[in-house]
């Protein structure tokens, strides 16, 4: 054989293999494309094939989801709450035995304080009710069962109305003398045959008897089933709807007890701040009570009664916010909102009137 030959050979061999990659190349590009198509198909035929039932039971397995994410995140938010009141409560009965309390003493001492604190007040920090405004949710039911029981009692129904209606056209007791009488039962099933033109034929009367039953108890079946399947779904759509409307609201108490929450942490700071500027003012004013042996207040000096009034103003300004009610039903009142903003300020008059005095 020729090396020409060959070589025509070789490139018809490289042709057929170019050939067959580029075959398999779009195969395999195919391939996913189909799969997809074919997922999808399948994925559409499996939700044309939900029934209502079905339909219902997911909606309202994930509302049960939702609600109880919505009430864990609820309780969290309470929890957390809770602890933020642990530590006020702390840092304000330490604030009432070592500084608030001994600085009224001290002013009732000098005839400064006409109202004192007899017990460090708690709290009122009132949350939401986590169990109001909760959604209902019921399972739904399939509606089997009492379409059954009804179909059965329509059948029951209608075979008693053929076998008095047979028995009065044929003139039989009613009811019967003797059971069972297959007799009077094969007349029946005759008389029946004779109804629908097909002579007297007890196998035919039967036959009409059992399918009209059986029809009539599948038709009363499948209504229930089907009205029930239509108002679980109706229900479940409801369900659905509340609890987005639930979630929704929920969402915002959220929003409000973490500003209850802040306000908390911001009251415990301020309560630190009045704990280490009362113990100072005692501790002026127990100085100026040894040094000066003044034995009432108009006999004291006049720094000492400015210190004395510092003091006054400092224990009213903390005693108002003690006293403020911080949530009621979960909302931040604005008496909290006030009395931290004025607690706050007199704490900073306070400090920058204290480091004006050193720089001037």
């Amino acid at each position: 054989m020729s090396e020409e030959k060959v070589e025509v050979i070789a490139e018809e061999i490289r042709k057929e293999a170019v050939e067959i990659t580029e075959k398999t190349s779009e195969a395999v590009r195919e391939a996913p494309q189909k799969s997809e198509e074919t997922t999808a198909s399948s994925s559409e035929a499996v939700k044309v094939k939900k029934s209502k039932l079905d339909i219902a039971k997911e909606k309202t397995e994930k509302a049960k989801i939702v609600t109880k994410e919505t009430r864990e995140q609820i309780e969290e938010c309470m929890k957390n709450i809770d602890e933020e009141i642990e530590k006020l409560e702390a840092e304000k009965q330490i604030l009432f035995d070592s500084a608030l309390n001994p600085a009224e003493k001290l002013l009732e001492h000098i005839g400064a304080e006409e109202s004192m604190l007899e017990a460090v007040p708690e709290s009122r920090v009132e949350l939401v009710d986590l169990d109001a405004d909760e959604v209902e949710i019921k399972e739904p039911s399939s509606g089997r069962f009492k379409g059954f029981f009804l179909a059965l009692i329509a059948g029951v129904a209608l075979l008693a109305a053929w076998c008095y209606a047979a028995a009065k056209s044929l003139g039989l007791a009613i009811p019967p003398e003797k059971f069972p009488d297959f007799d009077r039962l094969n007349k029946m099933l005759e008389w029946t045959s004779e109804q629908l033109g097909q002579g007297a034929n007890a196998n035919i009367g039967a036959a009409a008897v059992i399918v009209s039953v059986l029809l009539l108890m599948w038709i009363i079946y499948a209504v229930i089933v089907s009205m029930r399947a239509t108002a679980n779904l109706k229900l479940a759509n409801e369900t659905e709807e509340a609890v987005a409307l639930y979630c929704t609201s929920k969402e915002e108490c959220k929003e409000k007890m973490k500003l209850v929450r802040e306000h908390i942490q911001h009251n415990t700071k301020v309560f630190e701040k009045y704990k280490v500027l009362l113990e100072e003012q005692n501790a002026k004013i127990k100085r100026a009570l040894f040094f000066e042996e003044a034995e009432g207040l108009d006999g004291l000096h006049a720094n000492t009664k400015a210190e004395i009034a510092t003091t006054q103003h400092l224990l009213n300004e903390v005693k108002k916010l003690i006293a403020s009610p911080i949530s009621e039903a979960g909302v931040l009142t604005a008496d909290a909102i006030g009395s931290l903003k004025k607690a706050n300020k007199a704490v900073n008059d306070h400090v920058m009137k204290i480091y004006t005095a050193k720089a001037s």
